[in-house]
């Protein structure tokens, strides 16, 4: 069995134990941190590897796989390890099911957690490169690291594979050479607002985006650049944090949304954020019919979506039931069917077994963008 060793980066500065998961699949799993689900991408890309070492002649070989991955309640219900670690081990049983894609070869894997934070981000790129010599690289999610660590990997000339990481930039070719993504650049989404506001004949716009969600600050200079280039004006910008909700300075912002347009383009934090934005509107007087909302937030995630977002605990349900019907909010198909359900159902079942032994909490959501390659 393959024995490696730990990155000195660990975010934590703990060494925790080392487990080896079932040949042929040699990995190194390290004690309570569990993978993100995104691993199913390198079937992709495992499948290249393998394919281009058997045309070549080559023996068989281990391809060893660099991991950039988030942990923690912030991400949980999203893209967090906690949520899809095995998805590794569903992947790799796959492959190796199928004798067509591997002849002989192993597969290892080590991974760090940088948390959308791009300074230990670039850092864990390094020492994954050059301490694990590993021969590709899975993730980052988050395009504050996702955008570094690329460049890396393409002075590198090596493989990278990010998942969810939605930055524009890295729609450029010419830098990100060595880079495929799973899901949509977010210029598609300034695409699509051209489309709904030529649809409406809107012609005017304001764009709120939090300051706490690096997506909306990417899905709001899409749309900018969009604006445009197809003559349509964004007579206000706001981006808003969670602290701004809390001392009411929520206030101030709404009153010059209120006076430079009447389109409102949304992009919160996550939809209890919403809720407090459209209570600020009702507290306004903007749900008369002379305003409209757009929410892009159900674009980011399948796991925020709600049937009943105007629901809370502050007695005002009415009042955000009003004005919720001022919001038109941007979804994407719902991709399911009895394999992909399936596939999610078994997500929960192989996490509680070895090497994760990690029991997900009832009702759980797996996030879909991360296990469907």
């Amino acid at each position: 069995m393959l024995s490696t060793t730990l990155p000195r980066c660990w975010h934590n500065g703990t060494t925790p134990a080392r487990q080896s998961a079932v040949s042929p699949f040699v990995g190194v799993y390290y004690e309570k941190k569990k993978m993100n689900p995104q691993i199913l991408m390198r079937v992709f890309v495992i499948h290249s590897l393998a394919v281009s070492r058997q045309s070549s002649g080559a023996e068989a070989a281990n391809f060893k796989m660099g991991m950039i991955v988030p942990t923690g309640p912030a991400f949980e219900q999203s893209f967090a390890w906690e949520t899809g670690a095995s998805a590794t081990t569903i992947a790799i049983e796959k492959i190796t099911a199928d004798p067509s894609l591997l002849v002989g070869h192993t597969f290892s894997v080590v991974w760090v957690m940088a948390n959308c934070n791009p300074r230990i981000g670039t850092g864990m790129t390094v020492d994954l490169r050059y301490e694990e010599n590993v021969d590709m690289f899975i993730g980052a999610p988050c395009s504050l690291v996702a955008v570094p660590a690329g460049r890396l990997a393409s002075y590198w000339n090596m493989p990278f594979v990010a998942w969810v990481s939605r930055d524009p930039t890295l729609a450029d070719k010419s830098v990100f050479t060595t880079m495929a993504r799973i899901m949509g650049p977010l210029n598609k989404v300034g695409k699509a607002a051209v489309e709904i506001f030529n649809h409406y004949s809107w012609k005017l716009a304001a764009i709120v985006s939090s300051r706490d969600r690096d997506v909306c600050g990417f899905a709001a200079s899409a749309i900018l650049s969009s604006f445009q280039d197809n003559n349509i004006t964004v007579g206000e910008q706001v981006t808003l944090d969670a602290t701004q909700y809390v001392s009411g300075q929520v206030d101030e912002a709404i009153e010059k949304i209120k006076q430079r347009a009447r389109i409102v383009i949304i992009c919160n934090k996550n939809l209890h954020e919403e809720r407090q934005f459209m209570l600020e509107a009702f507290d306004h007087g903007m749900i008369d019919g002379d305003y409209a909302f757009l929410s892009l937030n159900r674009l980011f995630s399948d796991v925020l979506d709600t049937d009943t977002p105007w629901v809370g605990n502050d007695g005002r349900d009415d009042d955000c039931y009003i004005a919720y019907e001022t919001v038109l909010a941007i979804t994407v198909k719902t991709v399911s069917n009895e394999e992909i359900d399936a596939f999610r159902n078994l997500i929960p079942v192989k996490m509680a077994e070895p090497p994760f032994n990690h029991t997900l909490p009832p009702g759980t959501k797996v996030f879909l963008a991360g296990t469907t390659i």
